[in-house]
């Protein structure tokens, strides 16, 4: 029935069928690696890169070039890999790049069906986000009752259900926050009923106790409220704004001490200044000491291959900051692609002057350089890759591009 509203093909109402099971599948994932160490995450997921691939093929020929051409310096880089050495740590360099073309296809896939369909997909679309934020609440319930995982186990501090990685679900539910913010209707922005979602989804984000979370969380619910509402309002945010700055650093000193989010932050400085690391370097959780290894290893085995096509399974612990460790795992070349397309997506929401898109993209695409987790996490890839497809062709459609529709 719903795909004969949306007049898709069978194989695109496949892979939406597919989505909506997307976080289910990456709970079930969380749940069997804490009982048997083993998951049903990665098949589910080759399953639908292989069915995306096919739909696009059908779609753009020129876009399958790129993806082509993607894959050939894949081949390459893994080929250089088992010259240097034949172990099976290559599967660690496979699985990497895997999963940072993964998230470009997810942008791609994404984009050429909207193109190619107008609102009739709103149905199917509704739906996969409805049952993946309902997932994603739920595994937060669960996290709540005791169940499942927590953010930093030492503490038994933050919850997120039977998601396994913990920055990753941090950086999926910035992309789920601002996905939901703006789907609100406007009657929300009218009576400023959206003021509670700001506070509740804040709530969340010290509930899952990550830096990430939170700080993300202040930002886009800022950007947010102030790209939506009324010149009059604009006026007013930016005349107060010292006094609103002044009034929330007052609450936080009295509120936040008392939460898990600065119980994890304390913790975390005063393991890593035991350790002899400067503060800066506490704050960044150990990250600045893992740069400086990785970039001792980095040096010891410096050479023009190793610069264009990385060190591969050499580098056994990464730096948690996806610019730096694509850079010393994947070399250069790798880097540079991967960077243009996160500058470019910001570029593109600039141009069409998509003001909110653009600051969440700089907002991503900060997190990844300073967090890690990003680039390779295609738990929260794939609502990335929604949320600028969907932005990018429905730009002028949006709520937030009509004046009348403005917080007065």
């Amino acid at each position: 029935m719903l795909r004969k509203q949306s007049n898709i093909s069978y194989q695109d109402y496949i892979i939406f069928i597919c989505l909506c099971f997307y976080l289910i599948i990456d709970s079930i994932t969380g749940f069997l690696l804490k009982s048997s160490g083993s998951g049903i995450s990665i098949p589910y997921k080759l399953f639908l890169f292989f069915l995306m691939i096919s739909s696009i093929s059908s779609k753009s020929l020129n876009v399958i070039s790129f993806i082509s051409f993607l894959f050939f310096l894949m081949m390459i880089c893994l080929f250089i890999y088992l010259f240097r050495q034949n172990n099976e740590e290559i599967f660690i360099s496979l699985s990497a790049i895997l999963k940072l073309i993964l998230n470009i296809i997810y942008f791609i896939y994404f984009y050429l069906f909207f193109k190619n369909h107008g609102s009739t997909v709103n149905n199917i679309i509704g739906k996969f986000l409805i049952i993946n934020i309902l997932v994603f609440l739920f595994n937060i319930i669960l996290g709540l009752l005791g169940f499942g995982y927590y953010s930093y186990d030492i503490k038994m501090m933050g919850v997120k259900g039977f998601f396994y990685a913990g920055n990753e679900v941090a950086v999926l539910y910035v992309c789920l926050y601002f996905i939901f913010l703006s789907k609100l209707t406007y009657k929300y922005y009218k009576y400023n009923k959206v003021l509670i979602v700001y506070l509740l989804s804040f709530i969340v984000s010290i509930l899952l106790a990550t830096k990430v979370s939170v700080f993300s969380c202040i930002f886009i619910s800022g950007i947010d409220y102030y790209i939506r509402s009324s010149k009059k309002r604009r006026f007013y945010i930016k005349l107060f704004f010292p006094i609103i700055i002044f009034i929330l650093i007052t609450l936080g000193t009295y509120f936040i001490p008392q939460t898990q989010f600065y119980k994890m932050i304390e913790y975390n400085v005063n393991r890593n200044m035991l350790r002899g690391q400067h503060f800066i370097e506490a704050i960044f959780s150990g990250r600045i000491l893992l740069l400086r290894n990785s970039l001792k290893i980095w040096k010891h085995h410096r050479s023009p291959g190793v610069l264009f096509w990385g060190l591969g399974p050499m580098l056994h612990k990464g730096v948690e900051m996806d610019a730096f460790d694509t850079f010393f795992m994947l070399g250069i070349i790798f880097l540079s692609i991967v960077l243009l397309f996160y500058v470019y997506l910001i570029y593109l929401s600039y141009k069409i002057k998509n003001y909110r898109l653009f600051l969440f993209n700089l907002i991503y695409l900060t997190i990844s350089v300073i967090a890690g987790h990003v680039w390779y996490g295609v738990m929260a890839g794939l609502f990335f890759a929604y949320i600028n497809a969907y932005e990018l062709v429905y730009c002028n459609k949006l709520i937030y591009k009509n004046q009348e529709k403005r917080i007065s």
